[in-house]
């Protein structure tokens, strides 16, 4: 990987909720715009305001999850203002924890149903 790309990457995980643009990380590591689009997609994959609204949602799910901060205090924290998008992050995260302790829990229960089945067959 590009060390330019790779100290960007770096720069714009460590600060979040710093407004990037196509225009300010090209400028960061003196490119030209269309230089630098198509070289951090060469080197990360996908395009820049990609990678960092995927951090910020990644970053967002992760402060659901581990903090009790209030949805607007993570939104300040990685940039996404947008409640409703914070919120549809809680939702499916929620969803799915249900899903897997509903999971677990229908396992254990079959689990004991059977060991029961084969005590009252004995």
């Amino acid at each position: 990987m590009d060390g330019r790309i790779f100290h960007l990457k770096a720069q714009i995980a460590h600060n979040l909720s710093y407004k990037w643009t196509v225009e300010k990380m090209a400028a960061t590591i003196e490119l030209s715009v269309p230089h630098f689009q198509k070289l951090f997609k060469a080197n990360v994959g996908i395009p820049p305001m990609t990678f960092v609204h995927d951090l910020r949602l990644e970053r967002a799910r992760e402060l659901l999850e581990t903090t009790f901060h209030q949805v607007k205090q993570i939104g300040n924290q990685t940039a996404l203002r947008m409640i409703a998008i914070l919120l549809g992050i809680l939702r499916r995260n929620m969803a799915s924890r249900q899903s897997n302790t509903e999971n677990r829990i229908g396992k254990e229960f079959r689990v004991k149903r059977q060991r029961t089945q084969r005590i009252e067959s004995a």
